[in-house]
């Protein structure tokens, strides 16, 4: 229920926003003022003005928080931003190198690309049709536990469909397609 930053150094921990004094949310207090606390966050990233991005897979809500003061708000959800769907259970975010929010929704199997500045979601890549057809071709996204942009644009997943069939799968950025690029 917070973010927490880390010394490299010696290892010490702070509460940068979110929930502190109890494990256990809403009895704490809040570090950082702006709408609610985090229920689950899931996945963070950094963006270029150090700004971090917090995805909250409790509320299904794209949090930004200030790295100083822990202050947050909502740059996408539900109610903030317009898109063909909200985010569902949402569990991977990364920034794109034009400051362009990625988040993948587990729930959906979907790709989502988030104006930073107004929230508006678009689908880039969706493998089933839970939502609308079916976006992009190729593998599955399947169980995916990490996201990454490369240096090229293209959008890394570490994936796998059964347990010890894992694969790297990338994401097209323009078309949505997926090409399968290494099987373990």
């Amino acid at each position: 229920d917070n973010v927490i930053r880390i010394d490299p150094t010696t290892g010490d921990r702070v509460v940068v926003s979110g929930c502190t004094g109890s494990p256990i949310f809403p009895g704490c207090t809040l570090v950082g003022s702006g709408p609610g606390g985090f229920l689950a966050p899931a996945d963070v990233a950094v963006e270029a003005d150090g700004s971090i991005l917090v995805m909250d897979e409790g509320s299904s809500t794209l949090y930004r928080a200030d790295p100083v003061t822990g202050d947050r708000s909502i740059v996408s959800s539900d109610t903030v931003g317009s898109g063909v769907v909200g985010f569902g259970i949402a569990s991977l975010i990364a920034v794109e190198s034009d400051g362009t929010i990625l988040v993948f929704s587990r729930q959906f199997n979907a790709l989502f690309r988030v104006d930073p500045v107004t929230g508006n979601r678009t689908i880039l890549s969706q493998d089933s049709t839970l939502l609308i057809t079916p976006i992009g071709t190729g593998k599955v996204f399947g169980v995916t536990s990490q996201m990454a942009v490369a240096a090229n644009g293209g959008i890394l997943f570490a994936s796998e469909r059964l347990p010890g069939e894992g694969y790297v799968l990338r994401v097209d950025p323009v078309t949505g397609d997926r090409p399968w690029t290494q099987k373990n």
